[in-house]
């Protein structure tokens, strides 16, 4: 994510410039990413053909926005034992969990769109693969866990979306 981000300090002295490197997002999401998931998807089928389902439906999911926030894992909010994930690159960048809350939200959706986005194109171009979009499930920060992770009714919601997915193509 720190190769994405341009540096809050620039952005003040160039006003306009947008936060996130385009071009470098545009190699890694639209082109590395997409290339890997193809591949995966080849695989796949590949292995599906070797056991006599060349067919069999193939459903991916994204992701939905995250709040910012540094919240990380904790085992009974005795330790912080894994992450924050999206927290240390934004504040490394300069953009602060205070007043700059707004533009990090905007950050991590613009991400989290640009995934989304490859995911349902890399899809749409294989027969019998689906994509299911997550974005908005979860509205409000209580219904996440941490910065990654919603909470079990968070999850719920997620899991009735892919499982409707899931009975409209199988």
């Amino acid at each position: 994510m720190l190769d994405l981000l341009y540096n809050r300090k620039a952005i003040d002295n160039v006003n306009g410039t947008p936060e996130i490197n385009k071009k470098v997002m545009q190699g890694l999401v639209g082109e590395v990413f997409y290339k890997a998931f193809d591949d995966l998807i080849g695989l796949l089928r590949y292995k599906m053909t070797q056991i006599g389902k060349p067919n069999m439906p193939i459903i991916f999911h994204g992701y939905d926005y995250p709040f910012p926030d540094g919240r990380g894992w904790s085992l009974a909010g005795l330790h912080s034992w894994v992450g924050p994930w999206l927290d240390p690159p934004l504040t490394y960048k300069g953009y602060d969990r205070t007043t700059d809350s707004t533009m990090r939200l905007k950050i991590v959706h613009d991400l989290i769109d640009a995934f989304n986005d490859m995911l349902a194109s890399v899809v749409s171009a294989h027969p019998n693969t689906y994509y299911v979009n997550l974005r908005g499930t979860l509205t409000t920060r209580a219904q996440w866990h941490n910065e990654l992770h919603p909470k079990e009714p968070g999850f719920n919601l997620i899991t009735k979306k892919i499982e409707a997915q899931i009975r409209a193509v199988v």
